[in-house]
């Protein structure tokens, strides 16, 4: 008899409680290359377009423990928008900014988080600065849950067959 109550009182207590609903706190994903050892940010080309001259501020994030910024940079009227490989923004060599925090040495093997942001719109992207064997730097993927993977930033994926089914 008391396992009938107990099973009823579990039951009523993982239905009654509150759904939650989550979205994604940016817009869009942004990207990033090397260029000259550092990141260079900008917004993947089949995400929202910038409109031209609007304010641009990209934020820099140590992810890698409690989240600390490590670089900011703010254009309040950019001559050009961070929308290609050629016009990407890199980190700590921003020119013409309106303000510039003086950024912080990126380490090894450790996740960052970017966001480029206008007025309405955010795009992030979480990267790690790896090492290959030879020396030479490279951007990984981070796993989501606070660690580099090894899986190159800008590799191609090819689409499952529940992507393709579904786009």
């Amino acid at each position: 008899m008391k396992v009938k109550y107990l099973l009823l009182a579990v039951t009523y207590s993982v239905f009654s409680l509150p759904i939650l609903a989550y979205s994604k706190p940016f817009d869009a994903d942004a990207n990033a290359i090397l260029k000259e050892d550092v990141p260079c940010f900008f917004i993947l080309p089949t995400t929202k377009a910038l409109p031209p001259k609007v304010s641009v501020s990209i934020l820099v994030y140590d992810i890698g423990g409690p989240t600390t910024e490590v670089w900011g940079v703010y254009y309040k009227t950019p001559t050009i928008t961070p929308s290609t490989t050629q016009t990407c923004i890199a980190y700590d060599k921003a020119t013409l900014a309106e303000e510039q925090s003086i950024g912080k040495k990126l380490e090894f093997s450790r996740p960052y988080s970017a966001d480029i942001a206008t007025e309405d719109f955010v795009a992030r992207i979480n990267f790690c600065l790896m090492k290959t064997a030879s020396n030479q730097p490279f951007l990984t993927k981070t796993n989501g849950q606070g660690s580099c993977t090894l899986e190159p930033l800008n590799a191609h994926k090819e689409s499952t067959f529940w992507q393709r089914l579904f786009k």
